[in-house]
């Protein structure tokens, strides 16, 4: 039996599973993804939310494209 959480107003109870169904497909990445988890200062922490922020973006994916630009993918062959 499916466990009922409390999203949304209080008079309206869902199954996790009918609430998550409802969410919009994200785009799938292009190849499998690995977690990293690193320890910065709180005040970096606070800087980089706030940029994101700002720029309408997730941390998530603006500290990718930071990674990837110090680390570009070797260009292939043609």
């Amino acid at each position: 039996m499916a466990k009922k959480v409390q999203i949304g107003h209080p008079r309206e109870v869902t199954t996790h599973d009918a609430w998550v169904s409802q969410k919009p497909e994200a785009e799938a990445p292009s190849e499998p993804m690995k977690r990293l988890t690193v320890d910065i200062p709180e005040s970096l922490h606070t800087r980089i939310k706030l940029g994101c922020v700002a720029n309408h973006q997730k941390m998530a994916d603006a500290i990718r494209a930071l990674l990837e630009q110090h680390w570009p993918a070797a260009k292939e062959a043609a």
